[in-house]
């Protein structure tokens, strides 16, 4: 009998040794995670692509926009300046102060629009021709409100300045890289 009991108590370890390889038992040994201090950090050999995304189009629909606003203000202004009866002041001075606000306001929004190099030259020329009719609209006010010839001829001034720049911005490549 006694070695019917080895026997089994030897069946009975293998059994449990069996089943503590296979992880189904515990084997007294504590079960500790290891910290994530002491697992190397597997580090990643991949780097993504930054994608430059350009707002070419968005800009040009700006400019289109916006150079309709400005021609419209400089048209009321010269109309009401060529008034067959007489000079209109009053006209001349509010259009004149639209001409100053839209062009004030596009300055400000002009450098929102992520480029391409290739635009560049013509977002700098249009940056000149919008201070050119800022300063434009600022003297054609100014000389309306106080009936200043001098000054009514410094906005004619900026104004000619701005159409240069505003041309040389017409005839820069768009499409061509």
């Amino acid at each position: 009998m006694r070695k019917q009991t080895i026997h089994g108590i030897f069946a009975v370890m293998l059994v449990i040794l069996a089943l503590m390889a296979t992880g189904c038992v515990d084997d007294g040994t504590p079960n500790v995670t290891p910290s994530p201090k002491s697992t190397p950090k597997q580090t990643s050999t991949f780097t993504p692509t930054p994608v430059i995304t350009y707002q070419d189009s968005e800009y040009a629909g700006w400019i289109i926009d916006t150079a309709e606003r400005i021609i419209s203000d400089q048209n009321q202004m010269a109309s009401a300046a060529e008034s067959a009866e007489r000079f209109d002041c009053e006209g001349v001075e509010v259009y004149s102060r639209m001409l100053y606000d839209d062009a004030k306001k596009a300055l400000n929004e002009i450098d929102q629009f992520f480029i391409s190099p290739r635009l560049k030259p013509s977002k700098d020329e249009f940056k000149l021709a919008l201070q050119n009719y800022k300063q434009a609209g600022y003297y054609g006010e100014k000389g309306a409100r106080n009936h200043d010839a001098n000054d009514l001829k410094t906005s004619i001034d900026y104004l000619v300045t701005a159409d240069i720049h505003f041309r040389e911005v017409i005839m820069l490549p768009y499409a061509s890289p």
